[in-house]
Order: structure tokens, then C-alpha cells, then sequence
């Protein structure tokens, strides 16, 4: 415990010496991403069916 008490201190002290920043997605990247997972999706799910229909 008392490892784990210094080591949460130094995450404090760290989060309070240095700047916080954000960085947001836009709505066209996160569409684009969504559309690229369900693209994978997809052809994994159609190749795995091609593979069990070739058996």
C-alpha cells in the first residue's frame, strides 16, 4: 500500500505540473472509422463463410 500511495502521489503532483490537452475527432473522421470497421467486419464475416462453405 504504501507503494501504491507514492505512486498515486506522483500521478497527482504530475497531472497538476502539466497542461491538460484535448483532441477531439471530428464527425467525418469517426464516421469514416466506423464505416472502415464495418467494411472489415464484413469481408471477415463473407471470408469466413467462404472458407466453411469450400470444407
Amino acid at each position: 500500500m504504501f507503494l501504491t500511495a507514492w505512486i498515486r502521489l506522483i500521478g497527482v503532483i504530475n497531472a497538476m505540473t502539466t497542461q491538460a490537452t484535448w483532441k477531439m475527432r471530428g464527425f467525418t473522421e469517426e464516421w469514416q472509422r466506423l464505416l472502415a470497421v464495418l467494411r472489415d467486419d464484413r469481408r471477415t464475416i463473407h471470408n469466413h463463410y467462404r472458407r466453411r462453405k469450400g470444407k
